[in-house]
């Protein structure tokens, strides 16, 4: 998700804070093959179950710790632009781990609403085959 060095970056389903890692310097260049190899991101275990992991994040920003409960919309930390990337932005990851690894789950945001901008929800299976 493009976004400024520096934007917000909230919560978007409630959950616990599975790890977090802050300690690589922007170098403005993102783009790592895994969302969380050479880059600040935080993990968070949703309330209905999926692991979103939030990435290129920027160094120090996290205002979250290790094992919090955090809230729908709660502020996180700010955007970054690490590794091998060339604007900043926001990778957000939503997924499970089953026993044949781990799977990325689709997830729908609306941008033409206000009131529902930031309320994702996971697609259904007819959505997907449409």
């Amino acid at each position: 998700i493009a976004a400024r060095r520096g934007s917000a970056v909230v919560a978007f389903k409630a959950g616990v804070v599975r790890d977090i890692e802050h300690r690589y310097h922007d170098n403005n260049s993102c783009g790592s093959a895994h969302a969380t190899r050479h880059t600040n991101h935080l993990r968070i275990v949703q309330d209905d179950g999926f692991e979103a992991i939030y990435a290129h994040l920027e160094r120090d920003s996290i205002l979250v710790e290790e094992g919090q409960r955090v809230e729908a919309g709660q502020l996180l930390a700010g955007v970054g632009c690490y590794d091998v990337c060339t604007n900043s932005h926001l990778h957000l990851q939503v997924g499970a781990i089953g026993n044949d690894g781990y799977h990325s789950v689709p997830v729908l945001f609306y941008a033409d609403d206000p009131d529902s901008a930031w309320k994702p929800r996971l697609l259904e299976t007819r959505e997907l085959q449409e």
